[in-house]
């Protein structure tokens, strides 16, 4: 995995802690977060950004994996590949302009995954889009 500047560090935590938010309201599901360097919690040896589990059971339903502009690139598709042959649906979740270059990697390096992407709203806060083969699901951060 390539390293991050503190910076962009700052920024994939964020995001993480965005998604969490966006998402983890669910009643069906639970969302187990692993920013930064920590390991909170793994699916076989592997320890996805995001990991989403059934509520009350430890299925797990999904991974993400977060990126920024810096790890959009041909040093993170081994990462990609070990996260997507785990066995549940792995989402790649990148900033919005670098997108069409993970969709591009991924499908050159042959690796089955989901896209989604982030952006800054109006006041400053990241959304998250996670895009399906059957349309695309989008959330909104809370009002603060």
């Amino acid at each position: 995995m390539a390293a991050r500047p503190e910076e962009e560090q700052t920024e994939h935590d964020l995001v993480i802690e965005a998604t969490v938010e966006q998402f983890g309201g669910s009643a069906r599901y639970t969302l187990h977060a692993n920013p930064g360097t920590e390991k909170n919690v793994a699916v076989g040896h592997q320890y996805p950004d995001i990991i989403v589990t059934e509520r009350g059971s430890s299925k797990v339903k999904c991974v993400i994996e977060v990126e920024t502009m810096d790890t959009v690139g041909d040093q993170e598709v081994p990462h990609w590949r070990a996260l997507s042959t785990l066995g549940p649906p792995l989402y790649l979740l990148t900033p919005y302009a670098a997108t069409a270059d993970a969709e591009r990697l991924t499908a050159v390096a042959g690796i089955k995954c989901h896209h989604g992407y982030y952006h800054k709203d109006e006041l400053g806060r990241f959304l998250v889009v996670l895009k399906k083969e059957t349309g695309t699901h989008s959330a909104r951060a809370p009002a603060r």
